[in-house]
């Protein structure tokens, strides 16, 4: 398929050498390339000398002899081939034509082999390849190299990827520190297994795979001892020569495959860059149709905010979905662009009883039939005061129990800077505390980030006062919520002697959706 394409562009300029060769020798009477000799250069010598700079003519002793001319009285005389000094002998007789030198082989670019590639050559740069979705093809581009005007692009597709992969971990033996790129492939090409991915998902593995590719290929050509395996991971790939230009269009690609291009410059007299950056392609087949309705929605509501989530369409050309929030009789976009990552949506400012949908559009612009789901409230998890899993990192905290008052258990603290924390897996969380006379101001702290400070003050106590909200957190991993005793904040306390102004703060439970 790319052979073909090679040997045929290689015979096209074969030919135009040849007949430009050929011209120049009819018009000049001399070699194109022959050499200024000393004395007497004879036509045979000339002949054995002349050639293209490509080796790709075939010489002067091709081209007809001189023929003879008639002069004023009759005679022949024999044509000129050329200016000659005095001293330069006289050209061969007509009837005795120079001898035919032996054919030489036409100098064709071939995969840069092992011994061919010089790593103190230049490579191509800013080599890029992207996908057209209308043609089918994959076009490309690059920087060329000053002195090369061929370049050879190598195509691997993802049938040779596993080939590849087993190649750079011999590479690692070479290079033990090679090790953890080469760990680091193998995980991100298996994760172009992954089922349900969109076409925005499948660009980005292929990134993390070229990050990886690339200073593999740099090492190949650059560690003693791994000459047979650059031949190896060469002779891998699909190859075409690309003459005069630093842009080539690949259009035999087939649909929903995985590719990866590089390109070297070829220089003349054989030498070959080691391999440019590397671009991965993933390519699309529009077969028709419109994408599966999604499956699995559901609209859980923590109010404030509603999750969306469903299951991963699995078309090889999905290219995401957009999700709507039914409201008077109309269907609104909620999402600001194409949803590309992921299966899930985050409205803030849903609530429960709402009606929602899903669509999935593929890469060509058709799209599925919605999936449509009611929010319903997320069920909550309780964690109390004197729950084991609270941590106190600085300062004194205690439990006080008020049960027998008809209160509750209370983690207290005083003095700052008492800070006392708890881990938790949801996408809410909020604080509730016992306000009084005494308390003064808490901080609060989720995932590191300062979220404000609240005051705990009230004139009479009062039991599950809501101080603190956050919604919207990631599902399905932890989350830390802090809280630190600021020691400020309250009033002075009636009847206290001597005055004193209250700081405590009283955590009864948090509330966890």
């Amino acid at each position: 398929m790319g052979g073909l394409r090679k040997h045929l562009a290689a015979s096209a300029i074969i030919c135009a050498l040849f007949m430009v060769c050929a011209v120049l020798a009819v018009f000049s009477g001399v070699p194109v390339s022959s050499p200024v000799a000393e004395g007497v250069e004879t036509a045979e010598a000339a002949a054995a000398s002349s050639h293209c700079p490509d080796d790709m003519s075939p010489g002067l002793a091709s081209l007809e002899a001189p023929r003879p001319t008639e002069d004023a009285d009759g005679g022949t005389v024999p044509t000129p081939v050329a200016a000659v000094t005095p001293e330069a002998a006289a050209p061969p007789e007509p009837s005795q034509p120079a001898p035919e030198p032996e054919p030489e082989e036409a100098q064709v670019p071939d995969r840069p082999t092992a011994s061919a590639v010089n790593p103190d050559r230049p490579s191509p740069t800013d080599f890029t390849a992207q996908f057209d979705t209308g043609s089918g093809d994959v076009d490309m581009s690059w920087t060329g190299v000053s002195g090369a005007w061929i370049y050879i692009v190598l195509r691997w597709s993802e049938d040779d990827f596993s080939s590849m992969l087993g190649i750079f971990q011999q590479l690692a033996v070479l290079d033990p520190s090679l090790a953890s790129l080469v760990s680091d492939l193998d995980t991100q090409l298996s994760r172009l297994d992954q089922p349900g991915l969109t076409y925005t998902e499948r660009n980005s593995i292929l990134d993390d795979v070229e990050a990886d590719v690339d200073p593999l290929m740099f090492a190949l050509v650059r560690t003693a001892g791994a000459e047979g395996l650059m031949d190896d991971i060469v002779d891998l790939s699909d190859y075409y020569t690309v003459w005069f230009s630093t842009t080539y269009t690949d259009g035999s690609t087939s649909g929903n495959t995985y590719y990866l291009y590089g390109v070297s410059a070829w220089f003349w007299g054989g030498d070959t860059s080691p391999v440019s950056n590397c671009e991965g392609v993933y390519t699309v087949q529009n077969v028709g149709g419109s994408p599966a309705t999604p499956t699995g929605f559901t609209a859980t509501a923590y109010d404030p905010g509603v999750a969306l989530e469903w299951n991963p369409n699995t078309e090889a050309d999905l290219a995401g979905y957009n999700v709507y929030l039914r409201q008077g009789g109309n269907d609104i976009l909620l999402n600001p662009s194409l949803i590309t990552t992921g299966t899930e949506f985050f409205y803030d400012a849903g609530t429960v009883g709402q009606t929602y949908s899903v669509r999935a559009y593929d890469v060509f612009g058709n799209r599925s039939n919605r999936a449509s789901a009611v929010s319903v409230l997320a069920p909550a998890t309780y964690y109390y005061a004197d729950d084991p899993g609270w941590t106190d990192a600085a300062g004194t905290w205690v439990l006080e129990n008020y049960t027998s008052y008809g209160g509750y258990v209370l983690r207290v603290a005083q003095d700052p800077p008492s800070r006392t924390g708890f881990t938790f897996t949801g996408r809410r969380v909020r604080l509730y505390c016992a306000t009084y006379c005494q308390s003064g101001d808490v901080r609060v702290w989720v995932d590191g980030v300062d979220r404000g400070t609240y005051s705990l003050y009230s004139l009479d106590p009062v039991w599950g006062v809501s101080i603190y909200t956050i919604s919207g957190l990631k599902k399905g991993v932890p989350h830390t919520i802090e809280l630190e005793c600021m020691g400020t904040g309250g009033t002075t306390i009636p009847d206290s002697d001597p005055p004193t102004v209250g700081t405590f703060v009283n955590v009864q439970y948090l509330e966890v959706r």
